[in-house]
């Protein structure tokens, strides 16, 4: 039996993997693993390890990474295209309305007001899939940003619907500073309160309340409402794109944002998700890192 020491134990480690260049040039993935076997002196007297071929998984995880990036940058240029065919329509729909509305029969009338209403959903949906693309292919830098500020920006920018619909907006005490891309998470506290409003209870005004809480290196937030409230069965659903509940049908809404608000959460380190039960209304919760997890070279 041969003692090795520290760095031939490494040697003979890497050598369980030597073979990931074949003899015709192929290159391998191979994941090794072992650990030394001592005798009583805490000599090193063999290597037990193990190496698996894992080329395959590697191919089908770097092609699928290639994929989304190809989808991403699909969902983005056609997005990006639709923008100005569909503001010309929009326009010219709009100016036959303003121009002819009352002049050409009430049939005329309401096929207009039914193709600036179709004008305006495709253009919040093609905002809603630009930025739902934006989400991983932009360049983020994290900062230290108040949750009191982000909360403060999403509610100013939804005065006009809170007043609307009579809703109150409640913050629970100070909350807490984290790390993260300012404008995307006042866009997740925008997109959950708004959620809160569109899906109220036909009889009472909404009532919103965020809140606060440190747990394990994280602070948790959880944007609360009175509303009608979801049933176990839809839980995962909702976050789907384009999923939305059949009493939701007749909202404004397009389906995208509680995916995209779970892919910004998830892209900060953290988790989205819901607890509700019918009639008790809904809570979304999700989860900030305390220390930035966006990647290096967007450095806080």
């Amino acid at each position: 039996m041969t003692t090795l020491d520290s760095a031939q134990f490494s040697a003979a480690l890497t050598a369980l993997s030597d073979d990931s260049v074949r003899k015709d040039g192929e290159e391998r993935w191979i994941r090794d693993r072992g650990f030394p076997v001592r005798d009583k002196d805490g000599k090193v007297r063999r290597i037990v390890g193990v190496a698996d071929d894992v080329s395959e998984t590697r191919k089908a995880q770097q092609e699928l990474l290639r994929s989304n990036a190809d989808l991403e940058r699909f969902a983005y240029l056609a997005s990006h295209d639709l923008q100005e065919p569909l503001r010309m329509v929009t326009s010219f729909v709009q100016l036959l309305q303003k121009r002819y509305e009352g002049e050409l029969g009430s049939d005329a009338d309401e096929y207009i007001s039914h193709a600036v209403s179709g004008a305006e959903r495709m253009r919040r949906l093609i905002n809603g899939l630009l930025a739902l693309s934006r989400v991983d292919s932009r360049d983020l830098k994290a900062e230290r940003v108040s949750s009191n500020v982000l909360v403060r920006d999403a509610i100013a920018d939804l005065k006009v619907a809170i007043e609307e619909s009579g809703s109150k907006v409640k913050v629970g005490g100070n909350l807490p500073a984290v790390y993260g891309a300012k404008a995307q998470l006042t866009e997740v506290f925008q997109n959950l309160i708004s959620n809160a409003i569109k899906s109220a209870s036909p009889d009472r005004p909404p009532e919103i309340r965020v809140t606060a809480r440190d747990r394990d290196g994280m602070v948790e937030f959880s944007v609360s409402d009175n509303g009608p409230g979801i049933e176990e069965k839809d839980f995962e659903r909702i976050f789907e794109i384009f999923q939305r509940l059949e009493k939701a049908q007749d909202e404004k809404g397009t389906g995208i944002g509680l995916s995209l608000c779970r892919r910004i959460v998830e892209r900060h380190g953290g988790k989205m998700w819901v607890k509700s039960e019918p009639g008790e209304g809904s809570s979304f919760v999700f989860t900030i890192p305390l220390q930035s997890t966006l990647p290096a070279e967007n450095p806080a």
